[in-house]
């Protein structure tokens, strides 16, 4: 008996490890997780930056980022968190590392869609078309309350064209 209990105790303990893994997406950057910076993200000075977004409201009282990164064909999606808008000191809270980019894509941030709604913490690797809403090949969804990135099924998820021509 104490050995079941015990072995139930274990798996359930693996469980709620897993499910609280930070970078669990983030590959070879797995260590920016945690990080505080004031200015420059620690770590990527041999990194692009292609651009991010703010992807909550600006009056709520934490802000929540995303910023992406290139160097050669692997794109960096880092997540940081401004716990107190007052003080200028971020926290990086998860990344994703994607590899093999081709050149025709692209990734989108704040302008993507869940299910057909809008969804500002939905980021997908996208096909660039001259259509209004790109499908995504790939797609990942910070949870704000566990502070982690979920994978979402990519069927789901469309991204704005920014540059649509009706």
């Amino acid at each position: 008996m104490n050995k079941i209990f015990f072995s139930i105790i274990i798996f359930l303990f693996g469980i709620i490890n897993l499910n609280a893994q930070a970078g669990k997406y983030a590959g070879s950057k797995k260590a920016l997780v945690g990080k505080i910076y004031d200015r420059d993200m620690p770590g990527l000075k041999q990194w692009e930056a292609l651009g991010g977004s703010v992807i909550n409201e600006l009056n709520e009282p934490e802000l929540f980022l995303v910023d992406i990164f290139r160097r050669g064909s692997t794109r960096l999606i880092v997540f940081t968190i401004q716990e107190d808008t007052a003080v200028q000191e971020y926290k990086i809270i998860d990344v994703v590392e994607v590899k093999s980019v081709l050149t025709t894509q692209e990734i989108k941030t704040g302008i993507c869609r869940l299910s057909k709604k809008d969804n500002s913490f939905v980021v997908a690797l996208v096909k660039p078309r001259n259509i209004q809403y790109n499908k995504a090949i790939k797609a990942w969804r910070l949870n704000r309350d566990k502070r982690r990135v979920e994978i979402v099924s990519a069927p789901t998820v469309d991204c704005l064209q920014e540059a649509f021509d009706e």
